[in-house]
């Protein structure tokens, strides 16, 4: 009875996880959110399903409340992880915190994943617009150090328009730049 009852809930537990994936490829975030839990009833121990559960919630994460909950579940996942997955779920967090308004962890988390990869164009936008929206505040860099950040997130993300809207309002209230921030908004129209 002990073997049959393991290896039903083996197969439960591979149910869940494909149709995780599955709703992961169609972006059904939360129905994935959904599978996933149910997969980590029977195996609460898998890094890998935790880190798809930060993932999957950070993906539909709207509310405050939920996007407390997915820096939560990013925090358990990070504990696990180790190597590229860990800086994927870091950038994942970094995100969220960006969306929440709270500037210094999503630096601070961008920051880390920019130590491993100093090029990462996703960790270099999230800690350029963290450090322009937290200029002013107690703990924020200096101006110039805040205008590397946005160049430097820019060259990597010449498309990204919300970049391009920090970056000339950055530029324009707190850098006197007013040539540049035009220029960049006439990039973004071209």
């Amino acid at each position: 009875a002990f073997l049959w009852h393991r290896r039903q809930l083996t197969r439960l537990a591979s149910v869940f996880l494909e149709r995780a994936e599955q709703q992961e490829q169609s972006e059904d975030w939360r129905a994935a959110v959904q599978s996933t839990q149910q997969y980590l009833r029977i195996r609460p121990n898998d890094g890998d399903a935790r880190a798809r559960l930060a993932s999957a919630f950070g993906a539909s994460a709207q509310s405050a409340g939920e996007m407390e909950q997915s820096i939560r579940y990013y925090d358990q996942a990070i504990g696990l992880a180790s190597g590229k997955a860990r800086l994927e779920l870091q950038r994942g967090q970094a995100d969220v915190f960006l969306r929440l308004n709270r500037f210094v962890p999503a630096i601070e988390q961008a920051g880390a994943v920019l130590e491993a990869l100093p090029s990462d164009r996703d960790a270099l936008r999230i800690k350029a617009i963290g450090m322009s929206l937290q200029f002013g505040r107690q703990g924020s860099a200096p101006a110039s150090e805040v205008v590397r950040a946005l160049e430097a997130a820019r060259e990597v993300n010449p498309n990204h328009i919300h970049l391009a809207v920090v970056s000339a309002e950055f530029l324009r209230r707190h850098a006197s730049d007013s040539q540049s921030a035009d220029q960049i908004m006439a990039e973004v129209v071209d």
